[in-house]
């Protein structure tokens, strides 16, 4: 018997509960305990990794805002602790939609070890929505990890929306991959919308790695409208070595797909070596696949 099912032994079934959030009242701590006993059953049950996520979905649709806070306390302790997380972390989710600055608090009173699992479930939503003051909310933690780990899931969250506010958290976080990551795919969105503003910024990011891998996301990305600013970017601001190569190779990819005459006679006037060979390689291999899907039966198919 799980804990959840020794806490509702002999307690009534609830009612059948409305899915419109202001058709019934608030559930019981009882009620909420049965409901739960009956999610595990049912979900036990079913093997249909759709319908399990159907019968997630429900429950946590069920719950009215107003009772989310104390859901959420109810699972603290119930089991199997599992499903308990699993749904912790929708309803939190869902509450920080609607009111992100109560769902915080919850969250600022939980222990460090729980605080940490449930975190992105706040900053991600919350930086979806208003990466600024989600942004704030990360820098107010005292706990250092606990920062990191919200200004790294605000910043990640951000780049879609706000690139520059995303780079701005991403290069003051601890270096290592996750950093990194970060600052590439940063750079890479707010180059495919402002190309000349994104590469003046990267610029000045001190960390030479940091803005060598920033500056090669910026090039492949360029390069899909100004292949040759982008490849004499790449040349001018990279470094020697397998990043430079890499980029090239990116760039001479995209570049051939669309103008391969260009692209070759940009790479011939490399110096003789590995580098000059692959992109010349890889500039025969996009105009010889470009060549079979011309030729192929389905070819006249997709122009008709």
């Amino acid at each position: 018997m799980t804990g959840v099912e020794a806490a509702v032994k002999n307690t009534p079934a609830p009612a059948i509960v409305s899915r419109h959030e202001n058709s019934r009242p608030a559930i019981s701590e009882d009620a909420q305990a049965a409901r739960l006993v009956g999610l595990v059953h049912d979900f036990n049950h079913e093997t249909n990794p759709n319908q399990r996520e159907d019968l997630l979905a429900v429950w946590v649709a069920e719950i009215k805002t107003d009772e989310i806070s104390g859901c959420l306390n109810f699972l603290k302790s119930a089991s199997p602790p599992d499903l308990a997380l699993d749904l912790s972390r929708r309803l939190l989710r869902r509450w920080t939609d609607v009111s992100p600055e109560k769902a915080s608090a919850w969250l600022a009173a939980l222990p460090p070890d729980r605080q940490l699992a449930l975190l992105d479930d706040v900053a991600i939503p919350w930086a979806n929505s208003d990466p600024t003051n989600a942004m704030k909310w990360a820098e107010s933690f005292p706990d250092d990890a606990a920062r990191r780990q919200a200004l790294a899931a605000v910043a990640g969250e951000a780049i879609r929306s706000q690139p520059l506010l995303a780079l701005e958290i991403a290069v003051e976080l601890p270096a290592g991959p996750q950093q990194v990551d970060l600052v590439r795919r940063g750079a890479m969105q707010w180059t495919s919308e402002d190309a000349g503003s994104a590469v003046a910024w990267i610029k000045q990011i001190p960390a030479d790695d940091l803005r060598n891998q920033a500056m090669s996301g910026a090039a492949i990305v360029w390069s899909a409208s100004e292949p040759v600013a982008a490849a004499n970017l790449a040349l001018e601001e990279l470094p020697p070595g397998r990043l430079l190569d890499d980029t090239v190779i990116s760039i001479v990819e995209r570049w051939a797909q669309q103008q391969p005459e260009a692209a070759t006679g940009w790479a011939d006037q490399f110096a003789a070596g590995p580098l000059r060979n692959a992109a010349l390689e890889n500039i025969r291999a996009q105009i010889q696949r470009k060549k079979e899907e011309e030729t192929s039966p389905s070819a006249g198919t997709r122009r008709m």
